[in-house]
């Protein structure tokens, strides 16, 4: 090409539009309420060239318990988190899946790893919507989840379909906005609008007690927004927030829903009972709940990429559909003590449990990760659990058949394929594997089990005890499938031909058709959807 002036001209402006495209690639939104800040850790974010820097708040699920940190931010583009701690060669970040390449430096105590929504970036998530935990080697020390969401636009508020909170009376100064977001929550439902009027909570804490959700309605709450439940922890419905009977109800946005209930009762966060077309999108979940999630005889669910972070009390459950049928939970984060996960058919309802898809989602619990069970009373089939990260648990893949005292119940047709399981511990039974009809000492009579296929399982380590699978006399558990189990690369696939099976399973006589596959090439680390450094 002429070396022209107007060729020189176009040659410079194409190096600044292309400087200027760089920069706007890397968009950064920080999230903050006036929750109690926590001191173990501070975060900051900016473009990978060091410019656009902001510190994100760090902050405690509640005052008490400097233990559960938690750092929030959208963006997009390409950038660079900087974490300091006391001790940081201490600390580890997980999911190891994500294969994050982190830089310590021990002098200045910081963690410094780069993330990406970009395309064109050697960092790329195709969803932009990061959870990591950092943890001191798995140990009891305080932690830091850490969620990095892609960047949306905020909703417009156009006094037509979207409206905001204050426009109702609902304002953070007030002691209790009970009334007045329940009277909200009614007025919209009335419209009747099939894209579900928009309910907006712009940045503060909203005290209420139990929320009463509509049908054509969706709560949205802003990044810097919080419904907080009351001191007392005195709920109505036996929960914070209800969706019962309810068609096309939302709670949507980057904003937190703490119930705060701590303990105290046998509340739960959410409850769904014959909820349909309904959602739970983006929102982090605290105030430890009993069975925190509970989708009950409800259809066509949607759970994705909200949090839940729970303090370590019994009963407190992450997700747990229950009678239900048409159940997506895709992209989420839970950290409780009890079972992640646990699709069930509780004693008290007659509907079946089917199609449960339960997908790329990240899981730290003290009991099960993914768990069928334990109790079932009815029919409970097609589930399927794919491409999770477990992070930490007592049995990662488990399915019970207990019948709780009530008859005809059934498991068939549930599969876990493509998961990761990196840190297994004796609390309980400490299994990476652990299918079983009988589950402590509930009472007969109990479920048949049939049709479980466990695929393409990476483990990073064995587990301190060996899986289990067993039926009872009469009452089997029968064709179960495992392929491409890999243990680790000291160990290599369970299969026969490998003579590795008794080492890791014990398989009873009740337990009938269990077989394994033939595989003996090592596998690739797992990425699917994850990071790649």
């Amino acid at each position: 090409m002429p070396l022209t002036m107007k060729n020189l001209l176009l040659a410079f402006l194409g190096i600044v539009c292309g400087a200027v495209n760089a920069a706007a690639l890397t968009d950064i939104q920080v999230y903050g309420s006036s929750s109690t800040l926590g001191t173990s850790f501070s975060v900051s974010v900016s473009a990978p060239d060091g410019t656009l820097n902001q510190s994100v708040p760090v902050e405690l699920i509640r005052p008490s318990n400097t233990t559960l940190n938690f750092a929030r931010f959208a963006f997009s583009g390409t950038v660079q988190v900087t974490v300091k701690v006391p001790n940081v060669a201490n600390y580890s970040i997980s999911p190891r899946r994500y294969e994050l390449a982190t830089t310590v430096d021990s002098g200045q105590q910081t963690m410094r790893f780069t993330i990406s929504n970009d395309a064109n970036s050697a960092y790329y998530r195709p969803d932009g919507v990061i959870k990591l935990v950092l943890h001191d080697h798995y140990g009891t020390g305080p932690s830091l989840f850490l969620f990095a969401d892609k960047k949306r636009p905020e909703p417009l508020i156009d006094g037509v379909t979207a409206f905001s909170a204050a426009d109702y009376g609902i304002v953070p100064a007030a002691s209790d906005n009970t009334a007045a977001i329940n009277s909200a929550i009614q007025s919209l439902s009335a419209k009747g609008l099939s894209n579900a009027a928009m309910l907006y909570f712009p940045a503060g804490v909203y005290r209420t007690r139990t929320v009463v959700m509509k049908s054509n309605v969706a709560l949205f709450l802003s990044g810097q927004a919080v419904l907080m439940g009351p001191d007392d922890h005195v709920l109505s419905a036996g929960a914070f927030v209800t969706f019962n009977s309810v068609n096309n109800a939302h709670i949507r946005g980057p904003g937190i829903v703490n119930a705060n209930i701590w303990h105290a009762n046998n509340n739960k966060i959410v409850f769904m009972d014959g909820a349909t077309n309904s959602s739970l999108q983006d929102v982090l979940f605290t105030g430890t709940g009993n069975w925190s999630i509970h989708i009950l005889n409800s259809a066509d669910i949607l759970g994705r990429n909200y949090k839940l972070i729970n303090e370590f009390t019994d009963n407190s459950d992450g997700t747990d559909p229950d009678h239900s049928v048409r159940v997506t939970i895709d992209d989420i984060f839970e950290h409780t003590k009890d079972d992640g996960f646990a699709v069930k058919t509780s004693p008290g309802s007659s509907g079946i449990t089917d199609a449960i898809n339960i997908s790329n989602s990240v899981i730290w619990t003290q009991k099960s990760a993914l768990k069928i069970g334990s109790e079932v009373t009815t029919a409970l089939k097609n589930v399927t659990f794919s491409n999770n990260q477990v992070v930490y648990a007592d049995r990662a893949l488990a399915v019970y058949g207990n019948g709780s005292g009530v008859a005809g119940g059934s498991v068939d047709k549930i599969t876990f394929t493509g998961n990761t399981i990196e840190k297994i511990v004796n609390l309980t039974f400490g299994k990476l594997v652990d299918f079983s009809v009988l589950y402590f000492s509930n009472p007969a009579p109990y479920a048949p089990i049939s049709n479980i296929i466990v695929g393409n399982t990476f483990c990073y380590a064995p587990a301190p005890n060996v899986s289990k699978i067993d039926g009872l006399s009469g009452t089997l558990i029968n064709n179960v499938t495992f392929t491409q189990f890999w243990m680790d690369s000291a160990h290599g696939f369970i299969t026969t031909a490998n003579g590795n099976v008794g080492q890791h399973f014990a398989v009873g006589q009740y337990a009938k058709n269990v077989t394994f596959g033939t595989e003996t090439t090592p596998p690739a680390a797992p990425t699917g959807l994850m990071l790649m450094p």
